[in-house]
């Protein structure tokens, strides 16, 4: 490529360069004879033009690649909305926007309508939330009271319990001892009338019939006494013994297992009342989480809704899709325009920063070991005539690539990067440049220009100026660059050589004569 361009470039000066010789050839002479000499100044340029004066310099090596201006930073604009978005405006490709100014709006309809939707769905779940508020409360004054009467319950039997095992239960056993005691009494009363009436009738020894009947009546009346008297005792301790082995502990156990029924039904009552207002206040948590979902739910829609809107974050040009690929999504050609689809994080519009620029190139396979990061470069910007910047080779990536991407048997290049310093108002991302490396600096070397060159019949020659005339020189080159090439045999430092082959063109014979 690099040869082609010279080859290029030799041809355009030979051209050039012929034209102006022809014409300074043909007219030279007369125009020096009409002016007497006058003309000299004229002639000289005419000289600059065909002639070059070989002389010592430095000669920087060098190889060309184009390249590609992108912007260091630049914003790139894509959707944040979820899902699918509709373009419903958008700004023209390559207006200068500034801070603020609207790029991208995006069909709003349906959001608004489910942030509609999800805000009356929140005034309802509100409402309910005053129902569930105060279903809870009730819950609460129910389930308090409740659980008092049932503690009252079982304060009331505990309290049975106590009074029966220390106050009526002793109280009976009191009574019962005393009956008996009473009955025993009553007996030894009995008995002791018996004996009195016993020892009555042994003292009368004699007596009449009548008296004796009297006397045995009374003897019949004691004995039945002591009889009755004795079956009141046992009645007595049988009572007693009943008391003590039955009535007692069943009255005991009775109220023991009316306090233990109290008990569970306070415990039964507890977990009722707990399970209750567990239910209701589950029912207004859930309420809560509604509402809470459904303020998180509008906040997104809010936000999704300012999303539809997309300012600008920065000064600059709008440049549609990428720069480095412009115009493409989703790896497919996609126009953009109004009423197109995109998706979030696809990049719609690219803003660069124009304060930074480098120079994305590719390096052919040949040079890749030539070159390193660091060396000087000279960019040129072919859509900007006369803008030429120095910069640095700043990164050369190590993967090498097919220089056509989809053909894997072209040329295999290396990206690099070139750093420029400094930047013009003029450069703008994606723009065509011609980058020329340097490779190698050589000092005071003897050159001539690479127009001077030629090569004919498997030599290598250049044509030395010899007054009117000229004179075909062999010559030995050595390093060159697409301007000079090194002379190491065959020039000398002073001489003149032809920027053209004086041999061809139209005029060449009258004033470039070969000499000798």
């Amino acid at each position: 490529m690099n040869v082609l361009r010279r080859i290029l470039k030799a041809l355009v000066w030979l051209a050039v360069l012929g034209s102006a010789a022809g014409a300074a050839v043909y007219w030279g002479p007369g125009l020096y004879r009409q002016w007497g000499g006058g003309g000299a100044s004229e002639n000289s340029r005419a000289a600059e033009v065909r002639f070059h004066t070989v002389a010592r310099g430095t000669l920087q090596i060098g190889i060309v690649e184009s390249g590609r201006l992108r912007a260091v930073k630049h914003h790139k604009i894509s959707s944040e909305l979820n899902g699918q978005a509709k373009v419903s405006w958008i700004v023209p490709e390559g207006t200068h926007v500034k801070k603020g100014d609207k790029l991208v709006e995006f069909e709003k309809k349906r959001l608004e309508e489910e942030l509609t939707k999800t805000e009356a769905d929140l005034d309802a779940e509100k409402r309910q939330l005053t129902v569930a508020e105060e279903s809870l409360k009730i819950e609460d004054s129910s389930g308090k009271a409740m659980l008092a009467a049932a503690e009252t319950h079982l304060k009331e039997a505990k309290d049975a319990l106590k009074k029966y095992r220390e106050l009526e239960a002793p109280q009976q056993f009191k009574q019962l001892d005393a009956a008996t005691s009473t009955a025993r009494e009553k007996l030894v009363q009995a008995q002791q009338a018996l004996a009195d009436v016993q020892r009555k009738a042994d003292e009368a020894l004699f007596v009449e019939d009548e008296q004796k009947k009297n006397i045995e009546r009374q003897i019949t009346g004691a004995k039945e006494a002591v009889t009755a008297a004795r079956k009141a005792v046992d009645a007595a301790v049988l009572q007693q013994k009943m008391f003590k082995a039955y009535d007692y502990p069943r009255a005991y156990e009775s109220k023991k297992q009316g306090v233990a029924n109290a008990d569970l039904d306070l415990a039964k009552t507890k977990v009722a009342v707990q399970s209750q207002f567990l239910q209701k206040e589950a029912q207004l948590g859930h309420v809560k989480d509604s509402i809470t979902h459904m303020t998180r739910d509008i906040e997104e829609h809010r936000k999704e809704l300012s999303k539809c809107l997309i300012t600008a974050p920065s000064d600059g040009m709008v440049l549609y899709g990428e720069p480095e690929n412009r115009g493409r999504m989703y790896g497919r050609e996609t126009e953009i325009k109004v009423g197109m689809d995109c998706y979030r994080g696809n990049t719609i519009l690219t803003i660069p920063d124009l304060s930074a620029f480098e120079v994305d190139i590719a390096i052919n396979e040949e040079h890749r070991g030539r070159l390193k990061p660091g060396c000087k470069a000279r960019v040129t910007v072919e859509a900007v005539p006369g803008l030429a910047m120095d910069g640095n080779l700043k990164q050369i990536f190590n993967l090498a690539r097919p220089r056509i991407p989809w053909d894997e048997s072209s040329p295999k290049v290396f990206d690099g990067i070139v750093e420029l310093p400094q930047a013009d108002l003029r450069m703008v991302s994606g723009m065509t440049t011609r980058v020329e490396i340097s490779v190698e600096t050589v000092p005071d070397v003897l050159r001539a220009p690479i127009e001077a060159v030629f090569n004919e019949q498997g030599e290598t020659v250049c044509y030395a100026r010899q007054g009117e005339g000229f004179e075909r020189r062999r010559v030995k080159t050595g390093r060159s660059n697409d301007d000079f090439v090194e002379i190491a045999e065959g020039l000398a430092e002073g001489d003149q050589v032809y920027l053209f082959n004086p041999t061809q063109g139209e005029g060449a014979g009258d004033n470039a004569r070969p000499q000798g």
